[in-house]
């Protein structure tokens, strides 16, 4: 009767770590995919400034070229 209470006690302890270890596996997953999606917001971000820059220096361009076809 002790070692049924003893193997019960000891195969909730396995269970609990094995929960924890799975439980932390997952926190680590999610950490990793928060920081790609970080990544992956930054390089959408950059990407948008440089194709705004993009079409701001062609419309400059183009106002410069029909101010100097005006005179």
């Amino acid at each position: 009767m002790q070692q049924d209470a003893q193997a019960k006690a000891q195969l909730a302890q396995y269970e609990d770590e094995l929960a924890r270890n799975r439980g932390e596996s997952d926190h680590q997953k999610n950490r990793e995919r928060n920081r790609e999606l970080v990544t992956l917001q930054e390089q959408s971000v950059r990407n948008q400034e440089a194709e705004k820059r993009r079409i701001q220096e062609q419309i400059e361009g183009e106002r410069r070229a029909t101010e100097k076809y005006k005179v």
